[in-house]
């Protein structure tokens, strides 16, 4: 059971944003999505990942800016 409610918000969105990626998957290769459904999904997923830490008392983590947490930011 979450503390707060903004923990199970953003969990909810992550779930959301993941069933958004699936559903494109569906029709389209990985390649061929559009790339701010993973944008959505990524950062649902650390805004999760900061509410859940501060549930347990911990510092969130960095967040570096990248468009996803496997693929480099850009260089230029």
């Amino acid at each position: 059971m979450c503390e707060y409610p903004g923990t199970k918000d953003a969990a909810a969105l992550v779930v959301a944003a993941a069933r958004q990626v699936a559903a494109a998957r569906a029709d389209y290769s990985a390649d061929e999505i559009d790339g701010a459904l993973f944008d959505r999904l990524w950062l649902a997923q650390y805004d999760f990942l900061t509410a859940a830490r501060r549930e347990v008392g911990l510092k969130p983590l960095p967040y570096e800016g990248r468009r996803s947490p496997v693929q480099p930011a850009s260089s230029g």
